[in-house]
Parts: C-alpha cells; sequence; structure tokens
C-alpha cells in the first residue's frame, strides 16, 4: 500500500487478495516473441512400451526454436494429445505448458490444438517438431489473472487499514518504445520487454489507531491509476502515476509488485514510495 504519513519509507507491505472468477477475458495483442532456448535432456525410453492397438508408438525429433538443434527424441503414443507432448516437454524445461509452442519442421502449420492425438495431427514416426518457447513478459501471458479482487493491508505496526480492489478488465498492455520510458521502467529496455501494462487499484480506509486519521478518512476511497511491466517471472512490475482520492493526504503514489498465484489468488506488495 502507498506509505501513509506516520510510515517509515521503504516500508514492504503485502495484500493477499481474494478473487472472484469470471469467465476468461480475451486480449489482443501480438504474439509473443520467442525466448532462448536451454539444452533439453533427451526423454528416456519406455523399452516396456507396446504398440498401441491404432499403431505403432511414435517417434518425434524435438528441435530447438532458437537454434535449430535436436534437442530430444521422444516416443509417443498415435493417441497421445498435442497437450500431453507439451507436458512432457514443459516438465523437463521448468517452464509452464502455456508457453510452449510446436510447429511442423517446416512451420507449415501450427499443433494449437491441446486436445488433439497426434495421429489426428499427421504426425508420423520420424517427423521433426520445431519448439518455440514464448516470452511470458506479457499480460497475456498470465490466464489466471482473471476476475475481481479484494483484499486488505495494513502497515506494520497495524495502526492503519485499508482495503484494495481490482478488476483484471481494467488492465491492459500496450507496445512501445522502451527508450519513451523513464524511472522504473528503464528495466524495461534492459530487458527488452516492449508491453507497457496500464490498471487502477482501488482504495478504501477502513481503520486506523490514530483516532485523527480515523475520523478523517473513515471509508473514504481513493483511485490509483498505476503502469507498469510484465517480468519474465511473471511477476507484474507496477507503479503509481495519477492519484484520486475524496480527501488530500489518504494516501500516496507507490512502486508495487503484482503477483497472481497459483490457486488463484493474487499478492500486492508495496515496494517503495513515488510522492
Amino acid at each position: 500500500l502507498p506509505p501513509l504519513p506516520h510510515m517509515p519509507t521503504h516500508a514492504c507491505l503485502t495484500a493477499a487478495l481474494l478473487c472472484s472468477r469470471r469467465q476468461p477475458q480475451l486480449r489482443g495483442s501480438d504474439d509473443p516473441p520467442s525466448g532462448e532456448l536451454g539444452c533439453l535432456q533427451k526423454s528416456p525410453t519406455d523399452a516396456g512400451a507396446a504398440a498401441d492397438a491404432q499403431g505403432s508408438p511414435l517417434t518425434l525429433q524435438i528441435l530447438s526454436g532458437a537454434t535449430g538443434d535436436q534437442i530430444a527424441s521422444l516416443r509417443c503414443e498415435p493417441d497421445d494429445s498435442v497437450g500431453s507432448l507439451k507436458a512432457r516437454l514443459a516438465a523437463q524445461l521448468g517452464r509452464p505448458a502455456e508457453l510452449l509452442a510446436l510447429h511442423a519442421a517446416d512451420e507449415a502449420h501450427l499443433l494449437d490444438d491441446d486436445n488433439s492425438s497426434l495421429a489426428a495431427a499427421g504426425l508420423q514416426t520420424g517427423n521433426a517438431l520445431t519448439l518455440v518457447i514464448q516470452s511470458a513478459a506479457r499480460l497475456s501471458a498470465l490466464p489466471s489473472f482473471c476476475g475481481v479482487y479484494r483484499g486488505t493491508i495494513s502497515d506494520e505496526q497495524g495502526g492503519s487499514v485499508l482495503e484494495l480492489m481490482l478488476d483484471s478488465l481494467e488492465f491492459s498492455e500496450e507496445f512501445v518504445h522502451a527508450t519513451s520510458i523513464q524511472g522504473l521502467f528503464r528495466q524495461m529496455e534492459a530487458t527488452g520487454v516492449d508491453a507497457l501494462v496500464r490498471g487502477h487499484f482501488h482504495w478504501r480506509f477502513l481503520s486506523s489507531m490514530d483516532r485523527r486519521r480515523r475520523r478523517a478518512f473513515l471509508n473514504k476511497r481513493a483511485r490509483e491509476a498505476v503502469h507498469g511491466f510484465v517480468a519474465e517471472d511473471g511477476c507484474v512490475n507496477l507503479e503509481g502515476c495519477e492519484l484520486k482520492q475524496e480527501l488530500a493526504g489518504m494516501l500516496d503514489l507507490g512502486v508495487y509488485k503484482l503477483r497472481v498465484l497459483s490457486d488463484g489468488e493474487a499478492r500486492v506488495t508495496l515496494e517503495d514510495e513515488t510522492g
């Protein structure tokens, strides 16, 4: 949360936000760029696997989208799904399966139906597939960030408590020239990230041990416009850029980290104050 007047500078506060889920929304954006692919350990062959009733096992060659080198030779069954093949690769790479894309070696088509069987996709033993790891530095690469999130946060001494609410529908991203960005977003230039995230935090003052602040700000509201970028690890780095509040002095602009957790909740941490 933005620091209150009596809070120490560089206070680090965290709010756990519960999510009210909605159906996933579509975000318009260009396809994420390819990432560098390191060496992938070859998957062990299941020597005891018998031929499937629908056909013999397939041996597929997996090529790196970054170098073109062969990085694995996988033995699969014809009725295995494209999604299961991605899951095997994701487990060895340590990357989310959602960021993996498989192309026919000649790039004639993308295997984009995870529910399709390998046989239905037209794959035969000896075929080569190109593996591309898409960048996680995109808001669209966070499908679990979908809903209305609400939580509370207090300073380290428990002096003041504020409610924080955010709606994923109010967050969007646009592509910009990183060289035009100042301050926090010089990190974007250093990392090559070119997608700027914009959104809003909604605040409400709930209570305070300071009687004067409680009387002045009880139930007062504020809206903080934030912008930032998504890092490769999926953390959204945000900075307050505009603040509208019912009563001046309730809070200040802040610098935050927003992380969507695997259970659908979100965690917002104040990193610093900006003004």
